[in-house]
Protein backbone atom coordinates (compact mmCIF):
# COMPACT_ATOMS: atom_id res chain seq x y z
CA UNK A 1 0.00 0.00 0.00
CA UNK A 2 1.37 3.56 -1.06
CA UNK A 3 1.63 5.95 2.11
CA UNK A 4 -1.65 7.57 1.52
CA UNK A 5 -3.35 4.14 1.73
CA UNK A 6 -1.47 3.52 4.69
CA UNK A 7 -2.24 7.01 6.56
CA UNK A 8 -6.01 6.19 5.14
CA UNK A 9 -5.83 2.82 6.44
CA UNK A 10 -4.98 3.26 10.17
CA UNK A 11 -7.07 6.21 10.14
CA UNK A 12 -9.77 4.07 9.21
CA UNK A 13 -8.38 1.27 11.62
CA UNK A 14 -8.48 3.51 14.65
CA UNK A 15 -11.90 4.48 13.47
CA UNK A 16 -13.49 1.68 13.46
CA UNK A 17 -11.59 -0.50 17.03
CA UNK A 18 -13.01 3.19 18.72
CA UNK A 19 -16.35 2.15 17.39
CA UNK A 20 -16.21 -1.48 18.47
CA UNK A 21 -14.82 -0.41 22.53
CA UNK A 22 -18.18 2.68 22.88
CA UNK A 23 -20.42 -0.02 21.13
CA UNK A 24 -19.28 -2.78 23.78
CA UNK A 25 -19.56 -0.54 26.77
CA UNK A 26 -22.68 1.15 25.63
CA UNK A 27 -24.74 -2.50 24.93
CA UNK A 28 -23.19 -3.44 28.62
CA UNK A 29 -24.09 -0.56 30.07
CA UNK A 30 -27.90 -0.32 28.20
CA UNK A 31 -28.35 -4.28 29.45
CA UNK A 32 -27.38 -3.85 32.63
CA UNK A 33 -30.20 -0.74 33.07
CA UNK A 34 -33.14 -3.23 31.47
CA UNK A 35 -32.03 -5.97 33.60
CA UNK A 36 -31.85 -3.28 36.81
CA UNK A 37 -35.58 -2.25 35.40
CA UNK A 38 -36.95 -5.97 35.27
CA UNK A 39 -35.29 -6.05 39.09
CA UNK A 40 -36.79 -3.33 40.05
CA UNK A 41 -40.28 -4.51 39.17
CA UNK A 42 -39.31 -8.32 40.20
CA UNK A 43 -38.79 -6.72 43.93
CA UNK A 44 -42.54 -5.72 44.17
CA UNK A 45 -43.54 -9.57 43.64
CA UNK A 46 -40.87 -10.64 46.26
CA UNK A 47 -43.06 -7.96 48.66
CA UNK A 48 -46.18 -9.08 47.86
CA UNK A 49 -44.67 -12.93 48.53
CA UNK A 50 -43.50 -12.11 51.86
CA UNK A 51 -46.54 -10.24 52.73
CA UNK A 52 -49.38 -13.15 52.04
CA UNK A 53 -46.87 -15.51 53.40
CA UNK A 54 -46.68 -14.37 57.14
CA UNK A 55 -50.34 -13.36 57.16
CA UNK A 56 -50.91 -17.28 56.42
CA UNK A 57 -49.20 -18.39 59.36
CA UNK A 58 -48.27 -15.72 61.11
CA UNK A 59 -44.92 -16.35 61.02
CA UNK A 60 -41.12 -16.35 59.07
CA UNK A 61 -39.74 -19.17 60.93
CA UNK A 62 -42.49 -21.54 59.79
CA UNK A 63 -42.35 -24.19 57.28
CA UNK A 64 -44.68 -22.62 54.41
CA UNK A 65 -43.17 -19.54 54.46
CA UNK A 66 -39.93 -20.80 53.81
CA UNK A 67 -41.07 -23.03 51.13
CA UNK A 68 -42.87 -20.29 49.19
CA UNK A 69 -39.57 -18.17 49.79
CA UNK A 70 -37.61 -20.56 48.19
CA UNK A 71 -39.78 -21.67 45.36
CA UNK A 72 -39.53 -17.81 44.63
CA UNK A 73 -35.70 -17.81 44.54
CA UNK A 74 -35.04 -20.67 42.71
CA UNK A 75 -37.60 -19.83 40.24
CA UNK A 76 -35.95 -16.36 39.11
CA UNK A 77 -33.17 -16.22 37.14
CA UNK A 78 -32.41 -12.41 38.78
CA UNK A 79 -33.08 -12.70 42.20
CA UNK A 80 -30.13 -13.93 44.23
CA UNK A 81 -30.31 -13.56 47.65
CA UNK A 82 -33.48 -12.26 50.69
CA UNK A 83 -32.40 -11.09 54.13
CA UNK A 84 -35.99 -10.15 55.66
CA UNK A 85 -35.62 -7.73 58.79
CA UNK A 86 -38.02 -7.06 62.29
CA UNK A 87 -38.70 -4.25 63.36
CA UNK A 88 -35.97 -4.47 65.85
CA UNK A 89 -33.35 -4.46 62.91
CA UNK A 90 -32.68 -8.17 63.80
CA UNK A 91 -32.84 -10.70 60.86
CA UNK A 92 -36.00 -12.84 60.56
CA UNK A 93 -35.19 -14.36 57.44
CA UNK A 94 -32.38 -15.17 55.11
CA UNK A 95 -32.45 -17.26 51.81
CA UNK A 96 -30.17 -17.49 48.94
CA UNK A 97 -29.58 -19.41 45.72
CA UNK A 98 -26.10 -20.26 46.26
CA UNK A 99 -24.30 -19.78 49.99
CA UNK A 100 -21.71 -18.26 48.36
CA UNK A 101 -23.99 -15.06 47.69
CA UNK A 102 -24.58 -14.31 51.64
CA UNK A 103 -22.41 -15.22 54.45
CA UNK A 104 -25.12 -16.67 56.97
CA UNK A 105 -27.50 -19.36 57.30
CA UNK A 106 -27.33 -22.54 54.90
CA UNK A 107 -28.06 -22.34 51.10
CA UNK A 108 -32.36 -22.21 50.80
CA UNK A 109 -32.84 -20.99 54.11
CA UNK A 110 -31.76 -19.25 57.50
CA UNK A 111 -32.71 -18.24 60.85
CA UNK A 112 -32.70 -14.86 62.70
CA UNK A 113 -28.63 -13.82 63.82
CA UNK A 114 -26.68 -11.39 63.04
CA UNK A 115 -27.02 -9.52 60.32
CA UNK A 116 -25.48 -10.89 57.02
CA UNK A 117 -22.85 -9.82 54.42
CA UNK A 118 -23.79 -9.77 50.49
CA UNK A 119 -21.14 -11.40 48.12
CA UNK A 120 -21.89 -8.87 45.60
CA UNK A 121 -20.32 -8.16 42.17
CA UNK A 122 -19.91 -4.38 41.89
CA UNK A 123 -20.37 -4.55 37.96
CA UNK A 124 -22.54 -7.65 37.72
CA UNK A 125 -25.29 -7.07 40.71
CA UNK A 126 -27.13 -4.44 42.46
CA UNK A 127 -28.56 -4.95 46.15
CA UNK A 128 -32.34 -3.12 46.60
CA UNK A 129 -33.57 -2.71 49.82
CA UNK A 130 -37.28 -1.40 50.78
CA UNK A 131 -39.71 -1.40 53.26
CA UNK A 132 -42.62 -4.89 53.40
CA UNK A 133 -45.93 -3.36 54.15
CA UNK A 134 -47.60 -6.25 56.60
CA UNK A 135 -51.12 -5.38 58.40
CA UNK A 136 -49.92 -7.01 61.53
CA UNK A 137 -46.64 -6.25 61.59
CA UNK A 138 -44.37 -2.96 61.81
CA UNK A 139 -40.96 -1.95 60.36
CA UNK A 140 -40.53 -5.05 58.63
CA UNK A 141 -38.08 -4.57 55.71
CA UNK A 142 -36.64 -6.75 52.78
CA UNK A 143 -33.10 -6.37 51.28
CA UNK A 144 -32.36 -8.29 47.90
CA UNK A 145 -29.45 -9.32 45.68
CA UNK A 146 -30.03 -9.16 41.85
CA UNK A 147 -27.88 -10.49 39.08
CA UNK A 148 -28.01 -7.51 36.58
CA UNK A 149 -25.46 -8.44 34.46
CA UNK A 150 -25.04 -11.98 33.32
CA UNK A 151 -22.77 -14.60 31.03
CA UNK A 152 -25.57 -15.14 29.18
CA UNK A 153 -26.58 -10.70 28.48
CA UNK A 154 -22.30 -10.70 27.93
CA UNK A 155 -21.66 -14.00 25.56
CA UNK A 156 -24.59 -12.24 22.74
CA UNK A 157 -22.43 -9.01 23.05
CA UNK A 158 -19.51 -10.52 22.34
CA UNK A 159 -20.55 -12.49 19.80
CA UNK A 160 -21.76 -9.12 17.96
CA UNK A 161 -18.28 -7.49 18.82
CA UNK A 162 -16.52 -10.72 17.25
CA UNK A 163 -18.46 -10.42 13.91
CA UNK A 164 -17.35 -6.63 13.71
CA UNK A 165 -13.79 -7.66 14.00
CA UNK A 166 -14.23 -10.33 11.81
CA UNK A 167 -15.88 -8.06 9.13
CA UNK A 168 -13.17 -5.44 9.22
CA UNK A 169 -10.52 -8.14 8.93
CA UNK A 170 -12.29 -9.23 5.92
CA UNK A 171 -12.16 -5.64 4.61
CA UNK A 172 -8.43 -5.45 5.22
CA UNK A 173 -7.95 -8.61 3.58
CA UNK A 174 -9.41 -7.03 0.26
CA UNK A 175 -7.52 -3.77 0.62
CA UNK A 176 -4.53 -5.88 0.91
CA UNK A 177 -5.47 -7.76 -2.55
CA UNK A 178 -6.80 -4.58 -4.29
CA UNK A 179 -4.27 -2.08 -3.19
CA UNK A 180 -1.23 -3.08 -5.66
CA UNK A 181 -3.73 -2.95 -8.80
CA UNK A 182 -5.06 0.55 -7.99
CA UNK A 183 -4.03 3.05 -9.90
CA UNK A 184 -1.80 5.97 -8.51
CA UNK A 185 -4.06 9.17 -9.66
CA UNK A 186 -2.12 12.20 -8.67
CA UNK A 187 -3.31 16.00 -9.24
CA UNK A 188 -1.61 17.80 -11.83
CA UNK A 189 0.59 20.86 -11.22
CA UNK A 190 -1.48 23.91 -11.40
CA UNK A 191 -0.21 28.15 -10.92
CA UNK A 192 -1.60 27.70 -7.63
CA UNK A 193 -0.09 24.60 -6.87
CA UNK A 194 3.18 24.59 -8.66
CA UNK A 195 5.15 21.74 -5.95
CA UNK A 196 2.62 18.95 -7.27
CA UNK A 197 2.29 15.47 -5.58
CA UNK A 198 4.91 12.76 -6.47
CA UNK A 199 3.28 9.09 -5.93
CA UNK A 200 4.65 6.60 -3.87
CA UNK A 201 4.14 3.50 -6.09
CA UNK A 202 4.79 4.12 -9.94
CA UNK A 203 3.88 0.89 -11.85
CA UNK A 204 6.04 -1.03 -13.67
CA UNK A 205 5.75 -2.72 -16.78
CA UNK A 206 7.29 -6.24 -18.82
CA UNK A 207 9.43 -7.39 -16.23
CA UNK A 208 10.65 -9.93 -18.73
CA UNK A 209 12.92 -7.08 -20.79
CA UNK A 210 16.50 -7.86 -21.39
CA UNK A 211 17.85 -4.37 -20.00
CA UNK A 212 21.16 -4.84 -21.04
CA UNK A 213 19.98 -4.48 -24.49
CA UNK A 214 19.59 -0.59 -23.64
CA UNK A 215 21.99 0.43 -20.66
CA UNK A 216 25.51 -0.64 -20.36
CA UNK A 217 27.43 -0.17 -16.86
CA UNK A 218 29.52 2.99 -17.06
CA UNK A 219 33.10 1.08 -15.65
CA UNK A 220 33.00 0.33 -19.55
CA UNK A 221 33.38 4.51 -20.42
CA UNK A 222 36.75 5.89 -20.65
CA UNK A 223 37.36 9.83 -19.32
CA UNK A 224 34.62 10.86 -16.18
CA UNK A 225 31.19 10.06 -15.37
CA UNK A 226 29.91 13.25 -17.88
CA UNK A 227 30.64 10.62 -20.08
CA UNK A 228 27.23 8.51 -20.64
CA UNK A 229 27.55 4.95 -21.79
CA UNK A 230 25.11 2.46 -24.41
CA UNK A 231 25.81 -1.25 -25.70
CA UNK A 232 27.63 -0.42 -28.55
CA UNK A 233 30.46 2.27 -28.73
CA UNK A 234 31.39 4.56 -26.25
CA UNK A 235 31.31 8.60 -26.82
CA UNK A 236 34.29 10.58 -27.93
CA UNK A 237 33.58 13.78 -26.47
CA UNK A 238 31.74 15.03 -23.52
CA UNK A 239 27.73 15.95 -23.94
CA UNK A 240 26.65 19.30 -23.87
CA UNK A 241 25.89 21.35 -20.10
CA UNK A 242 22.38 22.07 -20.64
CA UNK A 243 19.05 20.81 -22.20
CA UNK A 244 19.28 22.08 -25.58
CA UNK A 245 23.15 23.38 -26.13
CA UNK A 246 24.80 22.79 -28.98
CA UNK A 247 25.60 19.12 -30.17
CA UNK A 248 27.68 19.87 -33.12
CA UNK A 249 25.16 19.48 -35.86
CA UNK A 250 24.98 15.77 -34.54
CA UNK A 251 21.32 16.28 -34.52
CA UNK A 252 19.50 18.59 -35.94
CA UNK A 253 16.45 17.26 -34.16
CA UNK A 254 17.54 19.04 -30.89
CA UNK A 255 18.26 22.48 -31.38
CA UNK A 256 19.24 25.26 -29.35
CA UNK A 257 15.55 27.45 -29.43
CA UNK A 258 15.25 28.54 -26.19
CA UNK A 259 15.42 32.17 -27.69
CA UNK A 260 11.02 31.78 -28.93
CA UNK A 261 11.00 30.53 -24.55
CA UNK A 262 10.18 32.73 -22.06
CA UNK A 263 12.29 32.66 -19.08
CA UNK A 264 11.26 32.78 -15.39
CA UNK A 265 11.84 36.72 -15.33
CA UNK A 266 9.21 37.08 -18.22
CA UNK A 267 6.64 35.00 -15.94
CA UNK A 268 7.39 36.82 -12.95
CA UNK A 269 6.64 40.22 -15.04
CA UNK A 270 3.59 38.63 -16.29
CA UNK A 271 4.53 38.76 -19.91
CA UNK A 272 3.77 35.29 -20.09
CA UNK A 273 1.02 33.61 -18.90
CA UNK A 274 1.13 30.12 -17.44
CA UNK A 275 3.55 27.59 -16.78
CA UNK A 276 3.09 25.62 -20.36
CA UNK A 277 3.37 25.91 -23.55
CA UNK A 278 0.02 26.97 -25.27
CA UNK A 279 1.28 24.93 -28.35
CA UNK A 280 2.35 21.28 -26.98
CA UNK A 281 0.57 21.65 -23.47
CA UNK A 282 3.78 20.59 -22.12
CA UNK A 283 6.11 22.74 -19.34
CA UNK A 284 8.51 25.19 -20.83
CA UNK A 285 12.08 24.36 -21.54
CA UNK A 286 13.61 26.55 -19.66
CA UNK A 287 11.92 25.51 -16.13
CA UNK A 288 13.33 21.43 -16.94
CA UNK A 289 16.55 21.72 -14.77
CA UNK A 290 15.12 23.79 -12.18
CA UNK A 291 12.61 21.25 -11.56
CA UNK A 292 14.35 18.25 -12.26
CA UNK A 293 17.31 19.58 -9.90
CA UNK A 294 14.29 20.25 -6.69
CA UNK A 295 13.04 16.38 -7.65
CA UNK A 296 16.47 15.31 -6.90
CA UNK A 297 16.58 16.90 -4.13
CA UNK A 298 13.15 15.44 -3.09
CA UNK A 299 13.91 12.36 -4.13
CA UNK A 300 17.72 12.02 -2.20
CA UNK A 301 15.65 13.41 1.38
CA UNK A 302 13.51 10.36 0.87
CA UNK A 303 16.38 8.16 -0.31
CA UNK A 304 14.47 7.11 -3.36
CA UNK A 305 15.24 6.85 -7.14
CA UNK A 306 14.47 8.96 -10.17
CA UNK A 307 14.68 8.88 -13.86
CA UNK A 308 15.59 11.33 -16.56
CA UNK A 309 13.83 10.52 -19.86
CA UNK A 310 14.69 12.59 -23.08
CA UNK A 311 12.66 12.38 -26.15
CA UNK A 312 13.37 13.18 -29.47
CA UNK A 313 11.27 12.74 -32.79
CA UNK A 314 12.76 13.23 -36.04
CA UNK A 315 11.33 14.48 -39.15
CA UNK A 316 8.90 16.86 -37.39
CA UNK A 317 8.86 19.80 -35.40
CA UNK A 318 6.82 20.72 -31.62
CA UNK A 319 4.83 23.78 -33.78
CA UNK A 320 2.57 20.62 -35.97
CA UNK A 321 -0.25 18.91 -34.30
CA UNK A 322 1.73 15.41 -34.30
CA UNK A 323 4.12 16.43 -31.81
CA UNK A 324 1.24 17.93 -29.92
CA UNK A 325 -0.37 14.82 -30.20
CA UNK A 326 2.99 12.29 -28.94
CA UNK A 327 3.28 15.22 -26.39
CA UNK A 328 -0.50 14.40 -24.59
CA UNK A 329 0.31 11.28 -25.29
CA UNK A 330 3.11 11.58 -23.15
CA UNK A 331 1.18 13.53 -20.30
CA UNK A 332 -1.46 11.18 -20.06
CA UNK A 333 0.84 7.91 -19.30
CA UNK A 334 3.40 9.31 -17.13
CA UNK A 335 0.05 11.09 -15.17
CA UNK A 336 2.66 13.67 -14.25
CA UNK A 337 1.63 16.97 -16.36
CA UNK A 338 4.05 19.19 -14.01
CA UNK A 339 7.12 16.90 -14.59
CA UNK A 340 6.96 16.57 -18.80
CA UNK A 341 8.78 19.52 -20.24
CA UNK A 342 9.46 20.54 -23.63
CA UNK A 343 13.16 19.72 -25.05
CA UNK A 344 14.65 21.14 -28.11
CA UNK A 345 12.98 21.72 -31.48
CA UNK A 346 11.26 18.15 -31.60
CA UNK A 347 11.26 16.48 -28.02
CA UNK A 348 10.16 16.72 -24.79
CA UNK A 349 11.88 15.97 -20.98
CA UNK A 350 9.75 13.41 -18.40
CA UNK A 351 11.25 13.75 -15.18
CA UNK A 352 9.86 10.24 -13.46
CA UNK A 353 9.84 10.17 -9.46
CA UNK A 354 10.64 7.00 -7.50
CA UNK A 355 11.81 4.34 -9.79
CA UNK A 356 15.16 2.88 -10.65
CA UNK A 357 16.53 2.87 -14.16
CA UNK A 358 15.68 -0.90 -14.83
CA UNK A 359 11.53 0.09 -14.45
CA UNK A 360 12.19 3.30 -16.62
CA UNK A 361 12.98 1.18 -19.42
CA UNK A 362 10.44 -0.99 -18.66
CA UNK A 363 8.22 2.18 -18.80
CA UNK A 364 9.36 4.10 -22.17
CA UNK A 365 9.11 1.19 -23.95
CA UNK A 366 5.53 0.87 -23.37
CA UNK A 367 5.60 4.72 -24.06
CA UNK A 368 7.44 4.10 -27.35
CA UNK A 369 5.16 1.34 -28.45
CA UNK A 370 2.12 4.06 -28.14
CA UNK A 371 4.10 6.56 -29.37
CA UNK A 372 4.91 4.59 -32.37
CA UNK A 373 1.04 3.64 -32.96
CA UNK A 374 0.28 7.52 -32.94
CA UNK A 375 3.15 8.06 -35.67
CA UNK A 376 1.38 5.16 -37.36
CA UNK A 377 -0.16 6.29 -41.01
CA UNK A 378 1.64 9.23 -41.40
CA UNK A 379 3.61 9.90 -44.94
CA UNK A 380 6.73 11.24 -43.18
CA UNK A 381 9.68 9.84 -42.11
CA UNK A 382 9.76 9.80 -38.41
CA UNK A 383 12.07 7.94 -35.61
CA UNK A 384 11.43 8.43 -31.96
CA UNK A 385 14.31 8.34 -29.99
CA UNK A 386 14.40 7.98 -26.08
CA UNK A 387 18.15 8.64 -23.76
CA UNK A 388 17.41 7.74 -20.15
CA UNK A 389 19.66 8.24 -16.84
CA UNK A 390 18.78 7.96 -13.27
CA UNK A 391 19.57 9.40 -9.71
CA UNK A 392 21.07 5.31 -8.86
CA UNK A 393 21.53 6.54 -5.02
CA UNK A 394 23.89 9.50 -6.13
CA UNK A 395 24.14 13.38 -4.78
CA UNK A 396 23.67 14.54 -8.35
CA UNK A 397 22.74 17.99 -9.72
CA UNK A 398 20.03 18.18 -12.09
CA UNK A 399 22.88 19.90 -14.52
CA UNK A 400 24.85 16.30 -14.19
CA UNK A 401 21.90 13.85 -15.08
CA UNK A 402 21.21 15.99 -18.22
CA UNK A 403 24.17 15.70 -19.56
CA UNK A 404 24.02 11.99 -19.19
CA UNK A 405 20.53 12.05 -20.31
CA UNK A 406 21.22 13.82 -23.51
CA UNK A 407 24.64 11.56 -24.23
CA UNK A 408 22.00 8.62 -24.54
CA UNK A 409 20.02 10.40 -26.44
CA UNK A 410 22.42 10.96 -29.32
CA UNK A 411 23.45 7.45 -28.99
CA UNK A 412 20.20 6.38 -29.18
CA UNK A 413 20.00 7.33 -33.13
CA UNK A 414 22.46 4.58 -33.90
CA UNK A 415 19.90 2.08 -32.41
CA UNK A 416 17.05 0.09 -33.64
CA UNK A 417 15.09 0.03 -30.92
CA UNK A 418 15.75 3.94 -30.20
CA UNK A 419 16.51 3.62 -26.38
CA UNK A 420 19.72 3.84 -24.65
CA UNK A 421 20.51 4.31 -21.04
CA UNK A 422 23.16 6.00 -19.33
CA UNK A 423 24.39 3.01 -16.27
CA UNK A 424 26.25 4.36 -13.46
CA UNK A 425 28.96 2.37 -11.36
CA UNK A 426 28.42 3.42 -8.43
CA UNK A 427 31.57 2.20 -7.22
CA UNK A 428 33.33 4.24 -9.68
CA UNK A 429 31.39 7.06 -9.56
CA UNK A 430 32.57 7.48 -5.65
CA UNK A 431 36.30 7.06 -6.59
CA UNK A 432 35.11 9.56 -9.34
CA UNK A 433 33.89 12.30 -6.12
CA UNK A 434 37.01 10.82 -4.22
CA UNK A 435 39.67 11.99 -6.81
CA UNK A 436 38.11 15.46 -6.97
CA UNK A 437 40.05 18.02 -5.31
CA UNK A 438 38.28 19.13 -2.64
CA UNK A 439 36.61 22.60 -2.30
CA UNK A 440 39.11 25.77 -1.41
CA UNK A 441 42.25 23.65 -1.59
Amino acid sequence: MNKRLTIAYSIFSLVVFSFLIVWFVFRAINTRSENFAEASAELETVKKTITSSYLAEGSFSSEYFASRMKELVSSSDQLKAVVIYGKSTSVEYAVSSDASYISMGPAGGGEPGAEPEFSANKIQDMIISSPVIIPTTDGVRVETMFRILSRSDIFPIIRELLIGLLSFLLITAIMILVSPHLKKIDSPLTEDDPTGRMPEDPKTISPEIDHQRYAASASETQGSFDTPASPSASPSASPPASPSAQNGGADADIEDDTTLEPTPEDVDRGEVNGLYSPKTNLGWENYLVERLSAELRRAASFDQDLVLFLCAARGITKEGKLFADIAQGAIEFFSFRDLCFEYGNSGFGVVIPNIDLDQGIDRVEAFMAKANIITKGTKRAIKITSGLSARNGRLISGDRIMREAEGALRKARDEENGIVAFRVDPQKYREYLSSKPAAGS
